[in-house]
């Protein structure tokens, strides 16, 4: 079955000659053919060298997409190179009081709600693992400042003298590392840190990132300086928004996108925000983390 993407106009459907005048073609993506793991989506591909932008139709639609067809959301992404602003802009995802304060009144809420959890998780830590109890990486944040990402820590204290070993005697493992920054079975990680990633509640601790103004509720993936230089020239883009606990990429098939579609799922959220978007985020996060095996 086809499904029309481009809405229409005030002066009648975008098609035939107009559409090529207008460098476009069909401009309609296929149900049957929507992304797989590790394959480009089937997509209508625009006829101008220079990708169009996405209509602002289907900028107002995207949170209804991404709550019925997250596929679609994924396909539109990859498709389409520039994005026509939404109305309440870019800039007011770093400026809107609203999502600031509930962003606040989330943090503070899950801290509360999840202190017994977070204190068995601890003693679970010191007394089992014999470590540390947490770790701040440092992140790539709004206007590319960087600063701690706090998390529970999953991996053994001497990771990176392993992740040294692991990628210099096995290279499988060092392409995988090279081209996704991480490993699908990592070693490393302990036996109550598979558990806690795969609940996502190594992450709890970045509510008081949020508290603390370093990132927000919903917003790209927080990633390092060196994955920051790969998103190539949507880095700009990135850095205009504070990263968030969870965004698109988390509740669009996290574990099944290739790095490229984490970049062009970043790059749309940036441009196509909305407090909407934002509620139908936080929406597909629930069910994402209940399918324990989904998180990584």
């Amino acid at each position: 079955m086809i499904i029309p993407l481009s809405g229409s106009s005030p002066d009648g459907p975008r098609t035939g000659a107009k559409a090529q005048h207008e460098g476009w073609d069909s401009g309609l993506i296929e149900r049957g053919s929507m992304p797989k793991a590790g394959s480009a989506p089937a997509i209508a591909r625009p006829v101008a060298q220079e990708a169009p932008a996405v209509r602002q139709d289907i900028v107002d639609r995207l949170p209804w997409l991404l709550l019925t067809r997250p596929d679609t959301v994924v396909a539109l992404a990859v498709a389409y190179e520039s994005i026509t602003p939404h109305e309440i802009g870019t800039e007011q995802a770093v400026t809107c009081r609203r999502k600031r304060l509930g962003d606040l009144a989330i943090a503070a809420s899950g801290l509360l709600v999840l202190f017994p959890i977070l204190v068995v998780i601890m003693l679970l830590l010191k007394l089992v693992d014999r470590g540390g109890l947490f770790l701040a990486h440092t992140r790539v944040g709004l206007r590319g400042r960087p600063f701690p990402c706090y998390k529970f820590r999953t991996m053994v204290p001497d990771a990176e003298e392993r992740l040294r070993q692991i990628l210099n005697s096995d290279p499988v493992l060092a392409e995988q590392w090279r081209s996704e920054r991480k490993l699908k079975y990592d070693p490393r990680v302990t036996t109550i840190g598979r558990f806690l990633r795969k609940t996502s509640l190594d992450e709890v601790p970045q509510f008081i990132n949020v508290l603390r103004g370093d990132m927000s509720c919903v917003g790209p993936r927080p990633v390092t300086a060196e994955e920051h230089i790969r998103y190539g020239e949507a880095s700009g883009d990135y850095a205009k928004v504070r990263p968030g606990l969870t965004g698109l990429w988390q509740v669009c098939g996290r574990s099944h996108r290739g790095y490229a579609e984490r970049i062009a799922l970043d790059r749309l959220y940036v441009h196509a925000w909305s407090l909407r978007l934002d509620l139908a985020i936080l929406i597909r996060t629930i069910p994402t983390v209940l399918r324990v095996g989904q998180a990584a």
